[in-house]
């Protein structure tokens, strides 16, 4: 009896043992597993927040190369705009410049064809009044010149006659109580031609000296 009191005493110790060991083992492992796991719930959470924070800084990145890149094209596009209308003000400003200038060419061509036609026309009034004084010039000689003729041959006649009677008729006196000769018109005398001559001459030129100081006067 004794015996197996001891027996089944040892047997429960065995079984006691057997099971805390177990129990311990049970324990290391669920501490083991706790640890790995532990461990591998830490990697996810490391896993996830690397990879959230990768998300963010790629997210970040491509945002701030968006807003660049729009920077970049809202630049470009107001620098061509600036370019062009630049463009647009110098093509506007030469083109005034080239209008202004063709407008002072015209100007200055019909002024110029202008003082062309006024010269032309005083060249032309004064040749015109050239030819009309020396028109007037000419006649008047002419006229000085038919006068002197017709003076010359008037005298001549006169004197022919006058010879004619002298010889057909009884001498008289040439000349009567008062000087005057008897065949009429005024006293011979040797000079008398070449003084009425004279006076015509110099009447025809002072009327021509008083035509063309006129003709000065007018044309200043």
């Amino acid at each position: 009896m004794v015996e197996v009191n001891a027996t089944i005493e040892a047997r429960l110790v065995k079984v006691v043992q057997t099971t805390i060991q177990d129990k311990c083992d049970d324990g290391s492992l669920k501490r083991g597993m706790a640890d790995d796991i532990e461990k591998s719930v830490i990697s996810q959470v490391d896993d996830q927040v690397n990879s959230s924070m990768v998300k963010i800084v790629r997210r970040k990145v491509k945002e701030e190369m968006t807003k660049r890149d729009l920077a970049a094209d809202i630049v470009g596009r107001v620098q061509v705009k600036m370019e062009s209308r630049l463009d647009e003000m110098v093509g506007s400003n030469i083109k005034e410049k080239y209008a202004a200038d063709d407008i002072v060419g015209c100007v200055q061509l019909k002024v110029e064809s202008r003082l062309d036609e006024i010269i032309g026309v005083k060249i032309k009034e004064k040749y015109a009044a050239d030819d009309i004084l020396l028109r007037k010039i000419l006649d008047d000689t002419k006229l000085v010149k038919n006068q002197v003729l017709r003076s010359s041959s008037s005298k001549k006649k006169r004197t022919v006659s006058c010879v004619e009677s002298r010889a057909t008729k009884p001498q008289k006196k040439p000349y009567r109580a008062d000087g005057n000769p008897t065949c009429g018109g005024k006293p011979e005398a040797g000079g008398s031609l070449a003084e009425e001559v004279a006076e015509v001459t110099k009447a025809s030129r002072k009327a021509s000296l008083v035509r063309l100081t006129a003709h000065t006067n007018l044309r200043m």
